[in-house]
C-alpha cells in the first residue's frame, strides 16, 4: 500500500510541483505588497480643494488675503445646477468636480458630456496639451514625460474594459507610471505601474487564466487544484505511515 501511494504521490508532485511553486510566490507578493500602492493611489496628488461658488469667492475676498491669493489661480462657480437641468432636461448623474483648474459639470444626455461651470459652455473633448496638463497636476514625483498617444482602439489589456477614447501618457521613473485620461470628461481613469503590471502577471499565473486574468473557476485551475489536494494527501498519508512506522513495522513493505 505505502509503495502505491509513495509513487502516486511522486507523479503528483511532478504534475503539481510547480504550479505548486507559482502559487507560493504570487501569493506571498499579493500579500506583502500595499494595494493601494499597487492601484497607484499614492502616486497621485491630494483632492481638489472644495469648490466655490461666485458669490461666495466675492465674499470671502475680504476675509484674508491667504485665501484670496489661492483662489486667484482658480475659476469659482457662475452656473448654477438648475440651469443645466432646464437647458438638459434629459441630463443623468449630474457632478460637479475640477478640470484642472476649471469646475465643471460632468453628465451623460446621450452620450458623455461636460460643460463648464464658469461659462456654460460645453467641452467638446480633451486636447493634448490639456491631458498632459492633467496627467502631470496630479502625478507625485518625477514628471517627465516619455510618450504620449490617443488610443481608439485595441486598448491594451491594462486598462481593461474602460470605455475609449483615453489619453495614455506615460512617464519616466523607476516604477514607469503610466496615467490614462479620458479624453471625453478629463478625469484620470487609472493608474499603472510596473508594480501593478508585475501583479496583473502574477495574478493570471495564480488563478491559471492566462489570457485575460479573471475566470477564477477555470477548468485548468480545478484539475490542478484537484491534483494538489490529492498530492497532499497522498503526502500526509506517506508521513502517517513514517511517523508510526515502529508501531507498523511489520505491515510496511
Amino acid at each position: 500500500m505505502v509503495t502505491a501511494v509513495r509513487r502516486y504521490h511522486r507523479w503528483l508532485m511532478l504534475f503539481v510541483g510547480l504550479q505548486f511553486l507559482i502559487w507560493s510566490f504570487s501569493g506571498l507578493y499579493m500579500v506583502l505588497m500595499d494595494i493601494h500602492s499597487i492601484h497607484g493611489e499614492d502616486l497621485l496628488s491630494a483632492k481638489q480643494p472644495v469648490l466655490v461658488y461666485a458669490d461666495d469667492t466675492r465674499q470671502n475676498e475680504h476675509n484674508s488675503s491667504g485665501q484670496k491669493a489661492s483662489q486667484e489661480t482658480r475659476r469659482s462657480i457662475s452656473v448654477d445646477i438648475n440651469e443645466v437641468v432646464l437647458l438638459y432636461p434629459d441630463a443623468k448623474n449630474i457632478t460637479l468636480g475640477w478640470l484642472g483648474i476649471t469646475p465643471v459639470y460632468r453628465f451623460t444626455d446621450n452620450g458623455q458630456m461636460m460643460l463648464d461651470a464658469s461659462t456654460g459652455k460645453l467641452i467638446d473633448s480633451i486636447s493634448e496639451s490639456l491631458a498632459l496638463e492633467l496627467a502631470i497636476g496630479s502625478l507625485k514625483g518625477s514628471k517627465e514625460v516619455k510618450q504620449i498617444e490617443l488610443i481608439t482602439k485595441n486598448p491594451p489589456s491594462e486598462i481593461a474594459f474602460r470605455p475609449l477614447p483615453l489619453w495614455r501618457i506615460d512617464f519616466f521613473g523607476v516604477n514607469s507610471p503610466t496615467l490614462y485620461v479620458s479624453s471625453t470628461n478629463g478625469e484620470i481613469v487609472t493608474v499603472r505601474q510596473n508594480t501593478w503590471r508585475i501583479f496583473d502577471l502574477l495574478w493570471r499565473l495564480h488563478i491559471m487564466d492566462y489570457y485575460e486574468g479573471e475566470d477564477i473557476n477555470n477548468l485548468l485551475l480545478n484539475i490542478f487544484s484537484v491534483s494538489g489536494f490529492l498530492a497532499a494527501l497522498s503526502g500526509l498519508v506517506l508521513l502517517w505511515f513514517r511517523l508510526f512506522k515502529n508501531e507498523l513495522k511489520g505491515s510496511i513493505p
